[in-house]
């Protein structure tokens, strides 16, 4: 084997973990590869290897060495620059978690491993912590009644930058590395089996206002399919995309059987009009029709009475290419000022449709302090802890530019801008759970 990083916690690896099983005549390490030639004395260290079998080039080791496979353990914005190397040199692959530091690149690396017919493994221990084991036992020994839900809380002290090695801040999904990692693990492990649904909105999703990419479509799709788990596919977007496309159905995809797509007027007509539809397999259809009944007798028949006569008049079609125009004209307006006016370091998506889009300002900085900073102005928005369960969101915000002319638009994200503006004066801190941090 060739094992790939010795420094951090490729130390740990070469001091803790490959010396008993070298010595057990399990594995034979024939090269060690890092970029910083210092680490590389602890492969010289404690797997005793030659100077000529350390590298600081990954290509000219995998050239060198023929191996069965490679250890990774290295930062996870470089998992699949190793990856690809591996499987060039037709290795099979142990990696430190996760497989990468988003979910495009698992998802790519997943695919590539695949296609070369390799096995990977990515390395999971917390599980098996004696206070775990414990919970997991007294879970599975019926003393106390059936389980119906599990809660795993992540904290973490990283209030400033850098507490905790800086490439956890600036990684695109943050939580793979910590809180997607062990805690899911450990979760599924207790509850004894794998999740049995997923809730997804792959169109112009609230609060971004943009598309899945088709990566993560195949994602969700192929995790349905492998578990086969039921997936609620939140579709009520579908007809605001500005072009009158947008996507298929994930219900095309993952089929009826698996699948429940659901669609709404409220969004594309009437918010008022609380009238929406499943489309899924008959037979799951009618179970769920009792469901209904028995919960509220359906809807009111006014409500679908109105629906009906506005889908058979053919008003919905001309409706929604007014909307879409209107829309399309609001989006371009907010992304004009948005270009004009905004400091460098906020970024914002660019929707394929709909009436919202996402911003965030420079990691550190708190939405809810530049919300406080924005309404003396006369400026509203949705900070991102309204989005999200665990503040992950704190330093992003979203634009809602449905319901205002153009010219209110780009006043509005003038004054906003001038806010921002005002809280990058000072410096970044992490705001904490309240978000609001030293602006209180």
């Amino acid at each position: 084997m060739i094992q790939v990083g010795t420094g951090g916690f490729g130390g740990v690896w070469c001091r803790d973990f490959l010396p008993p099983n070298i010595k057990d005549g399990l594995i034979e390490v024939v090269a060690a590869v890092d970029v910083n030639p210092d680490a590389l004395r602890i492969a010289r260290k404690f797997l005793h290897l030659r100077d000529e079998q350390c590298y600081t080039d990954l290509r000219e080791a995998f050239d060198a060495n023929r191996a069965d496979f490679c250890t990774v353990v290295v930062p996870p914005s470089v998992h699949e620059q190793v990856v690809d190397q591996a499987l060039a040199h037709e290795m099979h692959i142990l990696s430190e978690k996760p497989i990468a530091d988003s979910l495009a690149a698992s998802v790519r690396i997943a695919e590539k491993v695949k296609l070369a017919d390799r096995k990977m493994g990515v390395t999971m221990s917390h599980r098996f912590d004696r206070d775990k084991t414990t919970l997991r036992e007294e879970l599975r020994s019926g003393r106390h009644g059936p389980l119906d839900y599990l809660i795993c809380r992540f904290t973490c002290d990283c209030r400033q930058f850098g507490d905790w090695a800086e490439w956890r801040h600036e990684m695109v999904d943050p939580l793979m590395v910590e809180g997607a990692i062990h805690h899911l693990d450990i979760l599924a492990d207790l509850a004894g089996d794998g999740a049995s649904m997923l809730y997804v909105c792959p169109e112009l999703q609230n609060p971004m206002g943009v598309d899945l990419t088709p990566q993560r479509r195949r994602a969700v799709v192929e995790w349905v399919a492998a578990r086969d788990a039921l997936l609620i596919s939140d579709e009520i977007f579908h007809d605001l995309h500005f072009d009158g496309g947008g996507p298929k159905s994930l219900l095309s995809d993952a089929g009826p059987g698996r699948t429940v797509a659901i669609g709404s007027l409220s969004k594309s007509f009437m918010c008022g009009l609380r009238i929406g539809w499943l489309v899924s397999h008959r037979d799951r259809i009618l179970s769920l029709l009792d469901l209904k009944n028995a919960m509220d007798l359906g809807c009111p028949p006014l409500m679908q009475g109105i629906a009906d006569a506005l889908l058979r008049s053919g008003e919905y079609d001309a409706h929604l290419r007014n909307v879409r125009r209107l829309y399309k004209e609001r989006c371009d307006a907010a992304l004009e000022a948005l270009n004009e006016h905004m400091p460098d370091g906020v970024v914002w998506t660019h929707p394929a449709g709909g009436f919202q889009m996402w911003c965030e300002l420079p990691t550190g900085y708190s939405s809810l302090a530049l919300f406080l900073l924005a309404v003396e102005r006369g400026v509203a928005f949705l900070p991102g802890p309204l989005h999200d369960v665990d503040h992950r969101f704190v330093n992003g915000f979203r634009l809602a530019y449905g319901s205002l002319a153009p010219d209110e638009i780009a006043k509005g994200v003038s004054l906003l801008a001038d806010a921002v503006k005002e809280l990058l004066r000072h410096p970044a801190s992490d705001p904490g759970l309240s978000g609001v941090g030293s602006f209180v």
